[in-house]
């Protein structure tokens, strides 16, 4: 993939930096961005109009695959999860994840970045006075999928906003006022 060349710096070389007011424009402008992105219409993407069905099927082999994961995980050192939790997540998704992705409208998905890091957003000072950060590029569309746009949050909240609460509410609160979503 060729790209054209954007300026700034990644937000993980910055984002500890910045103070309150500058992390929560960022994160309204990144509300902005992901609304845009989100709302693509489906017609626009005629090469994954096939993914719906396989949406479901891919969900369902994540959800049985992250038992493993979890079971395998060492949450710190020589600790693992409680094997009764893994039981009762093992059922959970036995009795009821079947149901959960079924009930899920093909018109809910949509197009999502799907890997929303630190390393993925280029920030640059704006003005004279270099006071404000403003947004230059949203890199690696290269996990882009349909899926729920819930799917975004947590590897925004987690990378980009590096574990932030108050920039992830102020992100939400902005996302929710764009698009109108609960």
């Amino acid at each position: 993939i060729i790209e054209e060349y954007k300026p700034g710096i990644a937000t993980r070389d910055v984002w500890s930096s910045l103070g309150r007011h500058e992390r929560d424009a960022l994160a309204r402008r990144i509300a902005a961005i992901l609304a845009d992105l989100h709302s693509t219409p489906h017609d626009l993407l005629p090469r994954l109009s096939g993914i719906w069905g396989r949406w479901r099927e891919h969900a369902a082999l994540r959800a049985t695959n992250c038992l493993e994961k979890l079971a395998a995980m060492e949450m710190s050192p020589g600790r693992h999860l409680p094997t009764s939790l893994l039981a009762d997540m093992e059922d959970f998704l036995r009795t009821r994840a079947g149901d959960l992705l079924g009930s899920i409208p093909d018109s809910s998905l949509r197009l999502i970045h799907n890997d929303l890091t630190e390393d993925h957003l280029l920030v640059e000072r704006q003005g004279e006075g270099g006071e404000s950060w403003r947004i230059t590029a949203l890199l690696d569309y290269g996990d882009a999928k349909l899926g729920l746009v819930h799917e975004e949050w947590v590897v925004l909240g987690i990378g980009l906003f590096e574990g932030d609460a108050e920039a992830m509410r102020t992100f939400l609160d902005k996302y929710r006022l764009l698009t109108g979503a609960t």
